[in-house]
This record gives C-alpha cells, structure tokens and sequence, in this order.
C-alpha cells in the first residue's frame, strides 16, 4: 500500500466533508440507512418477511439502486410471488454463520445471487433490471453486520487497488476474492485510524444528526472513502512525481535526457488523458442481461445467453444470433427499458475506442 498516496486521498476527503455529507451530495445518507436497518431489522414485531425488508431498507434503495438497476424494488416484488424463499435467501443463506471464513462467506454471497437469480428468471424473465449483483449483496451484509463487512463495488474498488498500489488484486467475476478486498478495506480502516482529527470531524457530523449510526469500525467510512474518491474525482487531484534525472552531464548525455524528458511528458500526457477517460466511462459493470428474454423483429422471441459488455448472443427458436448493442445498429434485438442500456453501450464505446487509440501511442513511445 501506497501510504502517501492513501493520506492525500483521506485529506481530500476531510477537504471536502461539509459539502460531501451536506445537502450537495448528502453521502450521510449511509449512516442513516445503516440507522434505519439495524433498527428496523432485528425487531421481531413485523407480520411478515415483506414488511421488515420494506422498513428495514427504506433509507438505502439509492445505496444498491440505480436508474438502470432495481434490485430493492426485485425483492419487493419477488416476496408477491415466493416470500418464504426469498426469506430463506437472505436469513438462512446471505446471512448464514460464517464464524470470519471469508471464502465460505462469499460462497454464501454467490449461492445468494443464484437464487435470487432464479426467482427472478421465473417471475420476472424480462426484468432485466431486477438482477442482484455483488454490490447489493455486500451492502446488505454491511447493513445487517457492519462490523464484520464492508460494502463492494466493482469500479470503485478497482480504482483504489489501482491507485493506492496494494500490491494484489481483488479480481473481478469469477476471479474476485472477498477476502483481498476486505484486506485492501481494513488497510484503509488502519490509515484512518491515524488521522484522529479527521475522525473527530466525522463523528461531530453523524452525532450531529439523531437518524445516523456512529458506526465506530469505520468500515462504512472506508467503503464512502473508496466511493467517494472516484465519483469525486479525488484521483486526478494526485501529481504525477518525474522520476529524478541522473546527475552526469555530458552533451550526449544531456540530449539523451531533453529527449527522454520529452518523451517523459509526452508519456504523462497521454497517461493522464488516458485515466480522465477511463474516469468517465460509463459504469456498465451493474448491467447484466444474461437470461433475459428479448423480442426481434426478424427472429421473434428469444433469451440472451451471453453477454460480453456491448455484445450479447442471443437464442431464438432454431437460431443463435450475435448483435452489438451500440445505436448504430438498429437491427439488435429489444427488451424492457432497453433505451438507457443501448445508450450506455454506445457511449461506452465511443470512450473505449479513444482509449485504444491512445494506449497504442502509449505503447509506441515505450510507456
């Protein structure tokens, strides 16, 4: 780990706290959601399975919702269909004991997206944005044990392994180890711990409101650490240090240096170019249509079996077609609110093209 690189990220994030947990981005909102749920979830009045999710998690649809994914909403509607099962998913399998076995905890966490998948496949079998994902799986754990969980999500997470130079990879799909991420988490949990006027300044804000949890792990501060330094821009805010030259000067060794130097920038450059673009890609990791039944004019009805970020293959009654999701080919197949997806895909493209191209000058000029 990076330390100075993690302390300047912690500072930039102490920088902008009032404006962070004030009215402009409201991240407090966590605080009162964990509230709310361990309030509202280990009470043992509610009639029904239905009714003590709905209380429980009424303040944190926007931590696991999105404009493209409703997983909150899924459960809602699912409990209509097979309550008990969905009950038993998340109270005998997400939160089933684990006694800290990360390995069997993220066993736990995939044979809970499985079912939820598979309810959701034959309920709802076009509800595409009705999928569960590792995100919500974690934020629910982090709400219903906070102490012992942090909340993950693919981009941000990535961005801090990338950046805060842990030396290992978390991975991602089925390569993704839980127990990486929660090593790089409770890495940052200890560089927090060593700003006590950072802390001090953040448990001022949540005793200062009634409805937040002084959640005292700072695990959830952790997770808005990672967070909030992506969706904030706090990585472009970090210099880019030359290394030192070497002190020989001799004409030949002096034009060797002016051209590297160049070529030193030119890499910092295109380096930077490269990391506000990556910066503004659309986050697609949440979008998954794998199962989900789509309609084509010319193949009629079918269901998609794989999807590769822009590319799906789909099966249609005695065909199997591949199409790219981008706006230029009209002839892809549709499924519900398929708009905001193509346009995603689209966008996503645009930026990963531009990406390439620079990566190829990058290669070039040996960086």
């Amino acid at each position: 780990m990076n330390a100075a690189i993690l302390g300047e990220l912690i500072h930039l994030y102490e920088e902008n706290m009032d404006t962070l947990y004030g009215g402009a981005h409201n991240e407090i909102f966590k605080w009162r959601a964990l509230k709310t749920f361990q309030r509202e979830w280990f009470r043992n009045d509610y009639p029904d399975f239905a009714s003590r999710f709905n209380a429980a998690t009424k303040d944190f649809s926007v931590l696991i919702d999105n404009s493209r994914m409703h997983p909150r909403n899924a459960v809602v509607k699912l409990c209509e269909k097979d309550s008990a099962e969905v009950e038993h998913l998340f109270c005998d399998v997400l939160f089933a004991e684990d006694h800290g076995d990360l390995k069997l905890r993220q066993e736990h966490m995939d044979q809970f997206l499985d079912g939820m998948e598979r309810l959701r496949i034959a309920y709802y079998p076009g509800s595409w944005s009705f999928k569960h994902d590792r995100h919500a799986a974690s934020a629910y754990l982090a709400m219903y044990a906070p102490e012992d969980n942090y909340i993950y999500k693919y981009s941000e997470a990535a961005q801090m392994v990338a950046y805060g130079e842990y030396g290992f990879d978390i991975g991602s799909g089925g390569s993704f180890d839980l127990s990486k991420y929660y090593q790089m988490c409770d890495e940052i949990v200890d560089q927090l711990k060593a700003h006590p006027e950072f802390l001090r300044k953040h448990f001022d804000k949540l005793r200062s409101d009634d409805h937040c949890a002084e959640e005292r792990s700072l695990h959830l501060l952790a997770f808005d650490l990672i967070y909030c330094c992506r969706t904030y821009g706090y990585y472009k805010e970090i210099p880019y240090v030359p290394k030192a030259k070497s002190p020989k000067r001799t004409k030949v060794i002096e034009r060797q240096e002016a051209d590297a130097a160049i070529r030193q920038a030119r890499i910092a450059d295109i380096t930077a170019q490269i990391k506000d673009l990556r910066a503004s890609l659309p986050d697609v990791s949440d979008i998954s249509l794998v199962n989900v039944a789509v309609t084509s004019r010319l193949y009629g009805g079918g269901m998609v079996t794989e999807h590769n970020l822009n590319t799906i293959r789909v099966r249609f009654p005695g065909a199997t077609k591949t199409f790219i999701l981008d706006a230029k080919f009209p002839q892809r197949p549709t499924f519900e609110n398929d708009a905001d997806v193509v346009a995603a895909y689209t966008e996503y493209t645009s930026i990963s093209g531009k990406i390439e191209k620079l990566e190829k000058q990058l290669k070039q000029l040996g960086g």
